[in-house]
């Protein structure tokens, strides 16, 4: 009788702990990497054989050459789930910093518990971290802890006269005027789990306008985040158009964060910019960013 009490306190004191605190979350049937916030895995920690780095780095380029190939018969990325969850089921034991990670944190916290934080050294995700160009508007990310969809759209250079004509604007064609020219681009990134499951997805893009002496904002600016895994859910969203220097730019983030059953886990911050300089060049950034050295062809 006595152990039976006990036992009803013990339950009830845990439940109560997982519901005042925020931290805690158990993880769900799409075994994304649980997190800890007061312990960092660090590289030596995985103790990999140059073997099994060998066979992980295979993985990568395996999978995002898979991806390549499915792009490349005409498929749109908005449907690159299936070739992602297959490809990862079928070579799950190539994954080998993903599965030891999952292994170090699930020891590191009973029954998978999330806990809210980055428990993941930058040293460690830098390393085992490679970004793939998919075709001239799209590039992959394949880390230890999640993957990146980058996809990128720059429209042709016009004549601000010719474009204000088109739409009817009421804008003189007169020699400042023809100075101007204008042109559209966008950029979007998708975050999909460790087994290829989309997320979420930020997306920014409009048109600018330049002269070769300045860059600035002409039309149709927007900014938006869709959430597409359910467990998902939106912490923080803003977007910006503002002058940088003598350039421009469009800028949307977001904070998304992994519930379950109403309590967080896993955050992920996601985010993307295009900028024009005044000679009309566009680049492109995201968040989470890569060093120059870990992209491959």
């Amino acid at each position: 009788m006595k152990q039976n009490i006990f036992k009803k306190i013990l339950i009830t004191g845990i439940a109560a702990a997982v519901m005042l605190c925020p931290a805690f979350a158990f993880a769900t049937g799409d075994k994304d990497i649980p997190v800890a916030d007061h312990s960092v895995v660090k590289v030596e920690s995985l103790n990999l054989t140059n073997n099994e780095k060998s066979i992980y780095h295979d993985y990568q380029q395996e999978l995002a050459h898979t991806v390549k190939s499915y792009i490349e018969k005409g498929y749109s990325s908005d449907t690159i789930e299936d070739v992602l969850t297959q490809y990862i089921c079928q070579n799950s034991k190539k994954n080998i910093v993903t599965n030891k990670l999952k292994k170090l944190l699930n020891a590191q916290n009973d029954k998978e518990l999330l806990i809210k934080g980055e428990t993941v050294d930058s040293e460690l995700l830098q390393e085992y971290t490679k970004k793939f160009t998919i075709n001239d508007t799209m590039e992959l990310i394949i880390m230890p802890t999640a993957i990146y969809l980058d996809e990128f759209e720059c429209g042709p250079e016009i004549d601000l006269q010719s474009d204000s004509l088109n739409k009817n604007s009421s804008l003189l064609a007169d020699a400042s005027a023809s100075d101007w020219k204008t042109k559209s681009a966008a950029v979007k990134r998708t975050l999909y789990t460790t087994i290829g499951k989309p997320a979420a997805s930020v997306h920014t893009g409009g048109k600018f306008k330049y002269n070769g002496k300045t860059a600035t904002y002409h039309s149709d600016f927007y900014g938006y985040y869709k959430l597409i895994l359910t467990t998902y859910k939106n912490l923080s969203f803003d977007k910006v158009r503002e002058p940088v220097d003598s350039s421009y730019q469009f800028y949307a983030y977001g904070t998304f964060c992994k519930f379950v059953e109403g309590v967080s886990g896993t955050t992920k911050k996601i985010s993307c910019k295009v900028k024009c300089s005044p000679s009309g060049a566009i680049t492109k950034s995201y968040y989470p960013p890569l060093k120059s050295s870990e992209s491959e062809e």
